[in-house]
């Protein structure tokens, strides 16, 4: 049985992380990503609007939905799960819409935040994403000043409200 997250201990944190009261400020991201440059700009990304906000994070890469099932399903206790999964849709043996749905109904990982970066602009891939259970959807960027703004928004966890149109 998974129990609540523990704070961490003052004389344990490291010195990178923030407080809020009583708690250290922490985050886990796993990263599902085929392509490997895809991959780094995104770590890299998450890893500076991290530093930015005193955030200490741990991002995992997996280069599929197979891949990261089995790292799931390797979690032992609530503190090993991600807080966030970043997943891109198309790729092997597993798309990203497919994760999706075996996410949301798994009865461990249905509550987890999952974000979207897809290369596909397309209104009905964005529905897709989110009929599937994603809480953000976002176009994969062409230059890093527009990945960070994307993985300050994955950071901060807001979630998709309405799907605009244009």
């Amino acid at each position: 049985m998974m129990t609540q997250r523990q704070a961490i201990p003052k004389e344990l944190e490291p010195s990178t992380t923030r407080r809020v009261g009583d708690c250290a400020v922490r985050s886990s991201i796993l990263l599902v990503e085929d392509d490997d440059a895809d991959a780094f700009l995104t770590k890299r990304a998450l890893e500076c609007v991290a530093r930015q906000s005193a955030l200490t994070l741990k991002v995992t890469h997996k280069r599929d939905g197979l891949e990261a099932l089995a790292a799931l399903e390797g979690c032992e206790t609530p503190d090993d799960l991600p807080d966030t999964i970043v997943t891109d849709i198309n790729m092997p043996h597993m798309d990203g819409i497919t994760f999706l749905h075996w996410l949301r109904v798994a009865p461990n990982f249905k509550f987890l935040h999952v974000a979207v970066l897809t290369t596909s602009a397309e209104l009905a891939t964005r529905v897709a994403a989110l009929s599937a259970g994603a809480d953000r959807v976002f176009v994969k960027p062409n230059n890093f000043f527009e990945m960070l703004a994307i993985a300050s928004a994955i950071l901060n966890g807001r979630r998709d409200t309405q799907i605009p149109l244009h």
